[in-house]
């Protein structure tokens, strides 16, 4: 713990927090602050036991964290300045510095030529400290965080990423995936899952699917009803996202072997899809 407040007392924060003051946000990198990494690690690891996602290892960390990757990300994180603890963070990189082929995405996805050439920020690994999962600040939290990254890169296109749905859901991970390619965007414009790793939904979670009639909070009411699970809040993150940032674009999903089973669900949220609402909200106390 020492070599972390070492560490941070380097660091100059990005910004505060606006709906949590005693929060601070930073960004920093393996290179620059190995001791932060590896409780960035630690606190990852925990935070996706707990949902079910199994990490074959003592801390969750692999060649986009590590010092001597060719393509290292960095780290968007949230202190607690009150607590002097990490809150949660998200992994990043702009695709001027890591081109998205040779991203995290890069071995299930195949981008278009445009997207390629445009600054989008790759948001990888993202977390909440168990601590936090439960609270209405933690997501915000992050919700800053983004919307602070969002304010500080240069000429940003917007989003893009997985969103990760742990084995624990079980036959509800079928209605999920079903549930974004029927209410979000077709990304196929900016890229898409790869043949080989596309998880396909079964017949019966698609045509449940398609008889909603585009009424977003009566699905997600039937899946929370049906599927709700004590410690797994259905379309939780979702839900923050599409209510945070606007409209998503749906770029397929993939089961990620290397990642304990789980299926991962390709995002992203163009600039032009951001509501007026989560400009003001999120971005523009950073600008």
């Amino acid at each position: 713990m020492n070599n972390v407040l070492q560490e941070l007392e380097k660091l100059t924060p990005l910004g505060v927090c606006v709906h949590n003051t005693k929060f601070a946000i930073y960004t920093t990198d393996a290179k620059t602050s190995p001791a932060i990494i590896m409780a960035i690690g630690s606190e990852r690891k925990k935070s996706f036991e707990k949902v079910g996602v199994v990490v074959d290892s003592a801390l969750d960390l692999d060649d986009f964290d590590i010092i001597n990757s060719e393509y290292q990300q960095s780290q968007m994180f949230i202190w607690d300045t009150e607590k002097q603890q990490i809150v949660g963070g998200y992994r990043y990189s702009y695709n001027a510095d890591v081109p998205p082929e040779y991203s995290p995405m890069g071995k299930y996805f195949t981008f278009t030529q445009q997207f390629k050439q445009e600054n989008w920020i790759h948001l990888g690994r993202s977390f909440l400290s168990i601590e936090y999962q439960q609270s209405r600040y933690g997501i915000l939290a992050l919700m800053d965080g983004l919307g602070c990254l969002f304010a500080k890169a240069e000429s940003p296109m917007g989003f893009f990423g997985k969103i990760t749905i742990p084995n624990a859901y079980g036959e509800a991970t079928d209605f999920l995936v079903a549930f974004c390619k029927r209410f979000w965007i077709d990304g196929t414009p900016l890229g898409s899952v790869q043949k080989d790793h596309e998880k396909n939904v079964s017949e019966m979670a698609g045509f449940i699917m398609e008889h909603f009639r585009g009424d977003y909070k009566e699905v997600t009411n039937f899946l929370k009803e049906k599927y709700e699970r004590p410690g797994l809040p259905i379309l939780r993150m979702y839900d923050s996202l599409a209510q945070s940032f606007g409209s998503i674009h749906f770029l397929g999903a993939f089961v990620h072997q290397e990642f304990g089973g789980a299926t991962e669900v390709g995002m992203a949220i163009a600039k032009g899809n951001l509501s007026s609402q989560a400009f003001e909200t999120y971005i523009q106390p950073y600008m």
